[in-house]
């Protein structure tokens, strides 16, 4: 089913007072963030599924400013995903236009590729997007106005129509409320002659995302990342293709998230003698992944269970990269198995058995 204007098709927006000297730049500073429904899920499982508006599905949002778009400014980049998935759910850009007395934001869609279940795409090619590369669908544009301590609008009620091929003419029903701590939203598509629901986001139920918070991992989302962080001992073996040992040698590998989010991680290799040499990474926290980008690499970290992570790299020489990580139950050891291929053929593996030495 291709809901088109599935996303922000009706929008409340609640803020803390604000100045009024410039309602665009405080909207896009409320707005970006990162935000997950960590806890309405953890909620929601007491609840009898007898009940309605029960909502299992962990999602996450990161809201993101460009102010380098090609498309000019006030852009702003919106990706929600579904924890798990390596692709993104929904993702679009949005410009914010002052319009005196009120604020629209456009709806631009990406004229290539899936309306869902995109691919990963970096920030610098988001940013270098024209006006070529995307579609403003101006009938599901919003409306936004403050009132009081918040902003409210809508897209005009049934403006966006579209032509269903099973359920005919059909339009999208989209609310969201925001404030300091997070937003909420609902959104069903309706059909237009007998006003009956085509399709429901989790039965129209209000998805409630809350304010990730600055220097944490969410347990509910990284389940075993989240556990990793401190400092690991341990022995790293080199291994040729054919299953020879190339090489052997102690490591410590010392990870942390500071209080803007930045996650670091310092990989030290015979730590204690002469020879010690140290490797630093960063990352950023982005949904439900961790986020590497530098001259050197680009990759992710994820979660796919509570005792299990995955790293995948693309270095600057055409090597790639792909580690599992399985960490005990008790959080105190951990076995890492890395293969590194170029072209397609495997290069080298690395098997590291370690120990939490602190948190």
């Amino acid at each position: 089913m291709r809901l088109v204007s599935a996303l922000f098709c009706t929008v409340t927006l609640s803020v803390p007072s604000l100045a009024q000297a410039d309602e665009v730049a405080d909207l896009i500073d409320l707005w970006t963030g990162m935000f997950d429904t960590a806890h309405q899920v953890q909620r929601n499982a007491a609840l009898s599924d007898a009940l309605p508006g029960r909502v299992d599905a962990l999602r996450t949002v990161t809201v993101t400013a460009l102010p380098d778009s090609a498309l000019g400014a006030n852009v702003i980049l919106l990706e929600e995903r579904k924890a798990g998935e390596t692709v993104v759910h929904r993702q679009r850009l949005h410009r914010l236009v002052d319009e005196g007395d009120q604020i629209r934001v456009q709806q631009l869609f990406f004229t290539e590729g899936p309306v869902y279940d995109r691919p990963e795409t970096s920030i610098a090619v988001l940013s270098a997007m024209g006006s070529d590369d995307v579609d403003h669908v101006a009938r599901c544009d919003l409306f936004l106005k403050r009132t009081e301590d918040r902003f409210e609008g809508s897209i005009v009620p049934q403006r966006y129509t579209y032509e269903h091929p099973r359920g005919g003419e059909v339009w999208a029903e989209f609310e969201m409320v925001i404030n300091a701590s997070g937003y909420a939203y609902r959104d069903r598509s309706v059909i237009l002659e007998s006003g009956s629901p085509k399709g429901e986001i989790e039965d129209f139920a209000w998805l409630r995302f809350e304010r990730q918070v600055p220097g944490q991992l969410n347990p509910e989302i990284f389940p075993a990342l989240s556990r990793q962080l401190g400092t690991w001992e341990g022995v790293f073996h080199r291994i040729s293709p054919e299953g020879e040992t190339l090489d052997r040698f102690p490591t410590r590998i010392t990870a942390r998230l500071d209080a803007d989010g930045t996650y670091h991680q310092t990989n030290t290799y015979n730590p204690d003698t002469a020879e010690a040499r140290s490797i630093l990474s960063q990352g950023r926290v982005e949904g439900a992944h961790l986020i590497f980008e530098n001259d050197r690499v680009s990759g992710k970290a994820f979660d796919i269970d509570a005792n299990t992570s995955v790293f995948t790299f693309a270095f600057s020489n055409g090597q790639e990269v792909r580690e599992i990580v399985s960490l005990s139950p008790d959080g105190l050891t951990r076995h890492r198995a890395t293969q590194y291929l170029k072209d397609g053929a495997l290069v080298r593996r690395t098997l590291i058995n370690e120990r939490k030495a602190q948190e």
